[in-house]
């Protein structure tokens, strides 16, 4: 119950970052909102500085095997490599006719290729912290995710490549992010997008689907026919003008990893076995992460498809066995950061309970929320009026901060 001394005028924070801060310090000039916002404005411009800075002047040549065949559409020539071969050697269509469209309106498609790059990636970074919001529940993990993401050198690297790779996982993650929303035809639309966009896409429509299915315990009726009325159509035209609707470039790099005799666990070493050799130790707070989504009951249908995702496309290119293209990482950095983020959270607020001062007469429970262990007896607060000892702990206990909610 409320003091009964307790002023009208104070009220609960929020669960929010804004708990971290202490009232007297910022409630008094500047709205909680604008701050936020304030905060998620600089990620997303220092992301812009370090997509600029990461752009080179030259593409990655799976980029320019992509814009020689929307050359070939806009020109009039067909879906073809080269003039009268009708050969699917991109593994991209929905790309490669986005690119082809921009040049019918007279747009280069390198300028294209790398416009769209620029911002998926951006777009990438805002989704992907508005899904941990909607996960975690917590506006620091999100924002710590953002800068998790950016502190990937691949991340950067296949951001400005003129590759689909930013393209691809922005549809990936809103998928997702819709699946959190409880907006189901959505998700399975976006999935369906992304399968039409790269072929692996067919791991996020599988993962939407079933989760659908283990979480409302129904047939996702509705949700296979949007996707088979995206995929339908694009399936029906690559059988009847290439013969397949396989990519033979994937079949070509299935051929390259035989032939080196290398080994299908490329993509766990990557990303699980050589960062640690590399000293970083965020795969522990991902462990963690993980491991904490599913604590929490209330929230852990929302982490399922994410999850389930992650360990499906990891998964996937251990099974097809596909030569190591570091492209191929990047649409799991997102997911990563998301557990990394919520897991070192998850740490730091441990490490708050086990190691911060308790206040004078609060309990071992709420020593994260003990703002100002020097206020011990009377003195002049922040707010500029004398504070007697009670008065002291009942602000603490009321205006208490943690990192998170």
């Amino acid at each position: 119950m409320a003091s009964p001394d307790r002023s009208k005028h104070d009220k609960e924070p929020g669960p929010t970052l804004w708990r971290h801060l202490p009232r007297s310090d910022c409630h008094n000039w500047l709205p909680e909102q604008f701050v936020k916002w304030l905060l998620v404005a600089c990620v997303l411009v220092t992301a812009c500085i370090a997509f600029v800075w990461s752009n080179s002047p030259y593409d990655i040549d799976d980029a320019l095997i992509t814009y020689r065949y929307a050359e070939n559409i806009a020109a009039g020539a067909g879906f073809v490599y080269n003039p009268g071969e009708r050969i699917l050697g991109t593994t991209t269509p929905l790309y490669t006719l986005i690119l082809a469209g921009l040049r019918c309106l007279g747009i280069s498609i390198p300028f294209a290729g790398d416009a769209i790059s620029f911002a998926a990636s951006i777009a990438l970074v805002a989704v992907t912290m508005a899904l941990v919001q909607q996960l975690a529940g917590s506006f620091w993990t999100a924002l710590l995710t953002g800068v998790i993401l950016l502190a990937q050198g691949s991340f950067l690297r296949y951001s400005m490549a003129g590759m689909e790779t930013p393209w691809y996982t922005l549809l990936t993650m809103c998928s997702l992010f819709a699946f959190a929303e409880e907006r189901t035809l959505l998700s399975a639309a976006l999935a369906a997008l992304a399968a039409l966009t790269r072929l692996d896409g067919l791991v996020i429509v599988g993962t939407i689907l079933l989760s659908c299915l283990i979480e409302r315990r129904r047939r996702p009726i509705w949700e296979m026919a949007i996707v088979l009325l995206i995929l339908a159509p694009w399936a029906l035209i690559a059988f009847i003008y290439f013969g397949s609707p396989v990519p033979l470039s994937m079949l070509a790099k299935q051929g390259h990893l035989q032939a080196r005799q290398g080994g299908r666990f490329w993509i766990w070493d990557r990303l699980f076995i050589r960062p640690l050799n590399r000293h970083m130790y965020l795969l522990p707070c991902t462990v963690v992460g993980m491991i904490q989504s599913f604590r929490e009951r209330s929230r852990s249908s929302k982490w399922l498809a994410l999850t389930l995702w992650t360990g499906t496309y990891l998964a996937a290119y251990t099974l097809v066995g596909i030569d190591f293209y570091e492209w191929y990482l990047v649409p799991v950095y997102p997911a990563l950061a998301c557990f990394a983020a919520t897991g070192l959270m998850r740490l730091l607020r441990l490490a708050c309970r086990r190691w911060a001062p308790p206040c004078a007469g609060t309990s071992r429970s709420s020593v994260a929320h003990c703002p100002d262990v020097a206020l011990r007896a009377t003195r002049v607060s922040p707010r500029g009026s004398t504070e007697t000892l009670p008065d002291v702990r009942r602000r603490h206990s009321r205006d208490g901060w943690c990192l998170a909610s």
